[in-house]
Formats: structure tokens, C-alpha cells, sequence
């Protein structure tokens, strides 16, 4: 890569150490900022390269780690040494894993771009937000990608710090302007704080409408235009994807006070910073749109609708795929549930309709205000699915029966008993996806095999379509459903439920009432015990198939939009 004259960046490396910046800097000009943390405080240095040469050398040492005072310290060093518009440096962060909040507050201060180099792979709240807000981002070697994929909601690729492609991605262009929308196009704008390329199972259902809800309106004579605004910054590649920044919770203004009482109550603040920075978006864009749908969770900006509303005469439909304050699986205090519950209803009070996945999730959103309510599934991806289905041909001879688990194993719903319950001359459980359970049983067991997170829906879909049945896990709430029954379904694949809670009973019950192959079990070692020794595959094709598709889903999300029209 030939760098362009004056070619400018900051390398910064939060756990100390000289990330290899003689080399990084050869050709262009650098401001290198290592953090160098003590038992009480910590140093920030910088360092002026140019052309493999350190031109100077400056240092300041401060008593307390406050994010926002090491991001003002570093801006400032950075700025002496040469002013410059911070806000179009781009940044390449080695080992944003040792300080995640400040590398939040530091890029959220900057605003521009950024690629990560990670050494380790820890999770937590911070690093998803800044994860979201990275370009891309990198770990070391194989074993770190495999550790990864099992919690992170982004993809991560193979390199170091001092090799080319991290620093080709991050100094490479923006991709090309989307075509305008047609003048008598109806203009739906989708919002969403994850997006492209997320591998969050609520980010596939979005693409599916971004994609798909122009060509089935064109089908019925309706001219669309449907685009989407994000946090997740590496979808401005995307087409027809807008991003806007996440500035984290130390930089925002107007939303203090609420961040502050939410922290007190320990609630997830995830999207609260975001709402401001989306809002201030909307005023940047000359042409209004006609329905706009906000997709939650995080719900930290349920209410963006406020803002939608005040600046576009819009039509604002909240998706929620689940509950916020009504979710008995986020076990909130009544202090926490109530708060939520408020925050929720001013949002719906302020929208014209509202979609989730169910009836029971519809019953408890918002009770008792009068405002429209439908059900919009997620659906299983017909496209990928109709793709595994074309030339598969199943040859197993192996005799055992094939059991299939689709998602995260979670900690609070793990597979040990599942497990425990099979029979290695009788059984095999493959499983795609994410596990987060304490005790890693699949791992040590003769009868199961985890196949890691499968990105590849048509691959996905094949694995499924070599099986006999999947296996859903669920505590026994009434709201919750999983997207991996609608997966189970498009493969005509038998389902078993294996829940805490009575059989039968919930939207999951709910929504499979009446399908053949679906088979309840409580998670008790003795019934599953008997209940595999005696399973047999039913095998058969169900004639309801297609009305469980995403097509069929978004359909019922298209006719609520088209209502609209006749404002």
C-alpha cells in the first residue's frame, strides 16, 4: 500500500509497549499514544514519527484512570505536536481489550475510524459497543478467532498490529453512494443500534427486510425504498446503510441525568449514548422518510421515535422482539421493571404501532394503551434455505438417530442433562453456534460435537437437513420463542423442547400447537432419559411449511407499512 503525502494516523497502544511503530510509520506521519498503567494512575506518552523517524517525545502523568481525562490528555499531546482536525485522524488501537472504556471515550472523542488489534478475547459490555464502532477488528492467531466466535457479535480476521491488512483496512475508502430513491418512492427508513455485518440473529431478520420489502411491494405495484441507520460502522460498506457513531456514555450531554439513575439501578445503558448522536443524524438529511422502524433491543433508544416524530410527519413503528420491562427472563427488581416499563411505555405512547414476535410478547408490551399491534416472526430464511434444499441428497447409513441445536448454549439453560440422556450407539447432537454454559459439557462428551458459530446460512441449513430433529432449550416463560424453531421447521425437522417450565404451555406452545413432530420434555434427567430411549423420527413433511417463512413474515410487516399510504 502506497501511502498518500501527509498521510496522517494514530496508533495507540492501551497496554503499553512499542507496537511496531517504525515500521507502521514509514511513509506517512504517526502520533503514537501508549498508555502506560501504574499501581495508582497511569502515564501517557506520545511519541511524533515520520517516515520511520521519532520526531519528538512528550509525557504526562495523572493520579486517577478517568477515561474522559486520558482521552483529553492524548488529544491535547497529540494536537501541540501538530494541529489537526482530530475528528478525521483515523486510529488503529493495539490491545483495546486492557482499557475498553477508555478506547470508547477516545474514538467516541475522535469520531472517525477505527480498526482493533486485539491480543486476548474478553467480553463484556464495553468491548461489544466497541467492537460495533470498529471497522474490523483483529486477534492474533487461530485458537483467539475460535474464542471469539464464541461470544462476540461481530467477525474477527487473523493479523497482528505491524502487518498490512490492518492498517489497508483502515486507510481504505468508503464504498460508493447509493442511488437516490425515485421522487414517488414510499421511504422507509429501518433503525437499528446493531446491523451489518453483525451475526446477531436479530440482525439477519432486519437484513431480510432491508432486502426484501422493496421486491414484494414491486410485486404488488408499490414503489419502496428502504434504508437503514446503524451503529455498527463496518455497514457503511453495505448498500443503502447509514451509520452513525456510538460516542459512549462519557461523552454525551442531554442524557447524563438518565445514565446516571439508570447506572444506580444497575439497568443495561447500552444505546442510551447513541440516541442523541442518531437523532442529531436525522437533521443532517434533506429528505424526510415516510415510516420508520426502530428495532429494539438494546433499548436505550426505544424512544427515538420522539425525534422522528418532531422533525417528519412519519409514520414510527417500534419493533420489539422481546419485552423490555415485561421480560421475565432479565430478572429485574421491581425498582428496575418499573423504570423499564415507564421508559417503554412514553416511547409506544409516542409511536403508531408497534410489531413483536407474538402474541404473549404483544399482550405484555405496553398493556392497555390503544395503539396497533401485529405480529411480525422472524421466519426462517426461505432464500438460504430453498438454496441447501436444491440438489441435497442425504446419504447418511450410519443408523443413529441426528439431533441438531441451533444458537448459544446460555448459562442459565444449559444442554448437561440433554447430554447426559443419550446413547453413543443411538445418538448424535450437532451443535451450531456460540456456548456459554459454565460447565463446557459438549466438550467432553462421546455424543455431541460443537461445530462453532456457522455464519453460512446455506450451510447451516444443510447440517439441518441431514438431521432428524432439533432440540430447543427454554426456562418456561410465557413470552419467550427462539428463532431456531422457525430453522427446525423450513428443514422438516422433528422439534423437541426440553423447558424448566410445564410442557406445552407459552408462545412456544403456542406458536407449534397443532404441528406434527413437536415433542415437550422436562429438563429432569429421568424423562429425558426415557424420553430419548424411546424417540423415534417422525420424518414427515408439513404442509404449514411456508407459512412460517421470513417471506410470509415480512408480508405481514409490508401491509402494515402500505396502510400508511392512504395518510
Amino acid at each position: 500500500m502506497n501511502p498518500t503525502p501527509n498521510e496522517r494516523l494514530l496508533v495507540a497502544a492501551m497496554a503499553g509497549g512499542d507496537p511496531g511503530i517504525k515500521a507502521l510509520s514509514a511513509g506517512r506521519e504517526v502520533d503514537f499514544v501508549e498508555r502506560v498503567p501504574h499501581e495508582v494512575g497511569l502515564t501517557i506518552r506520545h511519541e511524533k514519527w515520520v517516515d520511520g523517524v521519532c520526531r519528538s517525545e512528550r509525557s504526562v502523568r495523572h493520579q486517577v484512570a478517568d477515561p474522559a481525562l486520558f482521552t483529553a490528555a492524548a488529544i491535547r499531546l497529540v494536537d501541540e505536536t501538530a494541529p489537526t482536525t482530530m475528528r478525521s485522524l483515523p486510529c488503529l488501537i493495539h490491545q483495546p481489550e486492557a482499557a475498553p472504556t477508555l478506547v470508547e471515550t477516545l474514538v467516541g472523542a475522535l469520531a472517525s475510524r477505527v480498526v482493533l488489534v486485539f491480543e486476548d478475547t474478553p467480553y463484556n459490555g464495553s468491548i461489544l459497543r466497541l467492537e460495533n464502532l470498529a471497522d474490523r477488528c483483529f486477534v492474533p492467531d487461530q485458537t483467539a478467532a475460535h474464542r471469539w466466535s464464541g461470544q462476540h457479535v461481530v467477525t474477527a480476521d487473523i493479523a497482528r498490529i505491524d502487518e498490512p491488512e490492518p492498517l489497508a483496512v483502515l486507510m481504505a475508502g468508503d464504498a460508493a453512494a447509493d442511488p437516490p430513491a425515485t421522487p414517488e418512492a414510499h421511504r422507509v427508513l429501518i433503525v437499528s443500534y446493531f446491523g451489518p455485518p453483525s451475526t446477531l440473529v436479530s440482525v439477519q431478520r432486519l437484513s431480510y427486510w432491508h432486502e426484501h420489502l422493496a421486491p414484494l411491494a414491486a410485486e404488488q405495484g408499490t414503489n419502496l425504498h428502504v434504508e437503514w441507520l446503524t451503529a455498527t460502522a463496518a455497514g457503511r460498506h453495505h448498500d443503502r446503510v447509514r451509520t452513525v457513531m456510538d460516542r459512549s456514555d462519557n461523552l454525551t450531554d442531554s442524557r447524563r441525568a438518565q445514565l446516571a439513575e439508570m447506572h444506580s439501578m444497575k439497568l443495561p445503558t447500552i444505546g442510551v449514548s447513541w440516541l442523541d448522536a442518531a437523532a442529531a443524524e436525522l437533521d443532517r438529511w434533506t429528505d424526510p422518510f415516510d415510516t420508520v422502524i426502530i428495532s429494539v433491543g438494546p433499548f436505550g433508544y426505544v424512544d427515538l421515535g420522539l425525534a422522528v416524530k418532531e422533525r417528519w410527519d412519519a409514520r414510527v413503528i417500534i419493533d420489539f422482539r422481546d419485552p423490555y420491562g415485561g421480560d421475565a427472563r432479565m430478572g429485574f427488581t421491581l425498582e428496575r421493571r418499573t423504570w423499564a416499563n415507564t421508559h417503554e411505555r412514553a416511547a409506544i405512547e409516542a409511536a403508531d404501532a408497534i410489531v413483536s414476535v407474538n402474541d404473549r410478547c404483544l399482550d405484555v408490551i405496553g398493556r392497555g394503551i390503544d395503539i396497533e399491534r401485529r405480529i411480525v416472526n422472524n421466519g426462517f430464511d426461505d432464500v438460504s434455505i430453498d438454496e441447501a434444499r436444491e440438489g441435497f441428497v442425504n446419504e447418511r447409513n450410519d443408523g443413529l438417530i441426528r439431533l441438531a441445536y441451533c444458537g448459544t448454549i446460555f448459562r442459565h439453560l444449559p444442554l448437561d442433562d440433554v447430554l447426559d440422556a443419550l446413547h453413543a450407539t443411538r445418538h448424535r447432537l450437532l451443535h451450531a453456534g456460540r456456548d456459554q454454559s459454565l460447565s463446557q459439557a459438549l466438550a467432553h462428551t462421546v455424543v455431541g460435537r460443537g461445530l462453532g458459530f456457522i455464519t453460512d446460512g446455506v450451510e447451516l441449513n444443510r447440517i439441518l437437513l441431514g438431521c432428524d430433529a432439533g432440540i430447543i432449550r427454554v426456562g418456561g416463560e410465557a413470552t419467550t420463542a427462539t428463532t431456531k424453531v422457525f430453522d427446525y421447521i423450513g428443514c422438516d425437522l422433528d422439534i423437541i423442547v426440553v423447558t424448566d417450565g410445564a410442557p406445552r404451555s407459552g408462545a412456544l406452545h403456542q406458536m407449534t400447537d397443532g404441528l406434527e413432530g413437536v415433542f415437550w420434555v422436562r429438563n429432569d434427567p429421568d424423562e429425558l432419559a426415557e424420553f430419548f430411549a424411546t424417540y423415534v423420527p417422525t420424518q414427515a413433511p408439513r404442509p404449514e411449511r411456508v407459512s412460517f417463512s421470513r417471506r410470509a413474515q415480512t408480508q405481514n410487516l409490508l401491509d402494515l407499512i402500505l396502510t400508511d399510504r392512504s395518510r
